[in-house]
């Protein structure tokens, strides 16, 4: 005997496909059969193949264990890391306090353990998601560099990620940075540690450059810091 509750994921599925899908050793002919005899049941009662299911259903199949061998499948998300800094979480995304040292996404050197394969393995074993349920993979509305950490959004719906996405592109939500800097700048003549150069053709983005170092004139005296607001340029 064995009971399988539906996942949100699974919710919507025909009782014939599911069962197909989750026990491959099954012939359909049996499942059929034992639907009629009533040793598959849907909440405990009787049911029918073509049955719609909805999350939170339990379906129990008193059958022998030889035909209820499950799919097994393993995902590359699976060996990240389950360390993951959730500072706010609903149905539709999570908010995240991404460390120093951790990737977003992989890269050439680093392919298994970033923070989007942490937010898989997360939601993945918290059935709120998995690969073969949905046509969507979740996703980062918003990344920082590696040594870098902050607040990154990831969505868990398309819907959501299209909605980010946009109040983002809108400046409907704004994002800072912390910076450290050593020393302090004189108040005369002293030029900005960033300055907007030219602009990029096909993203109208500012791209900033350095001056040289010699146009400083900061002495290492102390450190302090200043928040910046990204996403124009500062002069």
């Amino acid at each position: 005997m064995k009971e399988k509750q539906i996942t949100p994921g699974d919710a919507g599925r025909r009782l014939d496909r599911y069962l197909g899908r989750t026990f491959p050793s099954l012939p359909r002919s049996l499942m059929y059969k034992e639907i009629r005899k009533k040793n598959i049941k849907v909440n405990k009662k009787r049911c029918t193949p073509e049955q719609v299911l909805s999350a939170g259903d339990r379906v129990t199949l008193y059958l022998p264990d030889d035909v209820l061998a499950e799919k097994t499948v393993y995902y590359d998300f699976l060996s990240a890391s389950k360390a993951l800094d959730v500072v706010y979480e609903d149905e539709n995304l999570l908010i995240l306090n991404k460390p120093q040292g951790l990737l977003c996404h992989p890269n050439g050197k680093e392919y298994v353990d970033t923070l989007i394969a942490r937010v898989k393995r997360y939601l993945y074993e918290r059935n709120q998601w998995s690969p073969e349920d949905s046509g969507f993979a979740p996703a980062l509305a918003n990344r920082i560099d590696r040594n870098t950490g902050g607040l990154v959004i990831a969505a868990k719906t398309a819907p959501a990620l299209r909605e980010i996405t946009a109040l983002i592109r809108e400046r409907k939500i704004e994002k800072f940075y912390l910076t450290v800097t050593e020393g302090i700048r004189p108040k005369q003549r002293t030029p900005s540690p960033l300055t907007c150069t030219r602009t990029r053709k096909k993203t109208r983005s500012p791209c900033m450059t350095r001056p040289p170092p010699t146009a400083w004139h900061a002495k290492p005296v102390t450190a302090c810091w200043t928040p910046r607001r990204t996403g124009r340029c500062w002069r």
